[in-house]
């Protein structure tokens, strides 16, 4: 079984709130976990406006495949317009 860990910062625009950051992230979070069946949470920087961390989880019988569907997932954020972009991404792969 391989297990693939994506860290993502995230810099965040316009954000004036904790409650407007919420607004931003969680549908980033929700819409990653729908299009690429994996599972995604903020795990970073929760009391900071202007950025997020979003760790994201899949796990597979190939690395290949958890490879590939964790690059779509980042691309995808890279990609579109959200009141945040890409800063930095982090990628591991464990095999247990």
């Amino acid at each position: 079984m391989i297990i693939g860990v994506a860290k993502v910062e995230l810099e965040l625009t316009d954000i004036g709130s904790l409650k407007d950051k919420r607004s931003v992230v969680k549908p980033i979070v929700q819409k990653l976990m729908n299009k690429f069946a994996l599972h995604a949470a903020e795990v970073g920087q929760n009391d900071v406006h202007d950025a997020a961390t979003i760790g994201v989880v899949l796990c597979g019988n190939e690395q290949r495949h958890v490879n590939e569907v964790l690059s779509k997932a980042i691309e995808w954020l890279e990609n579109h317009q959200f009141e945040a972009h890409v800063a930095d991404v982090e990628t591991e792969f464990i095999q247990v």
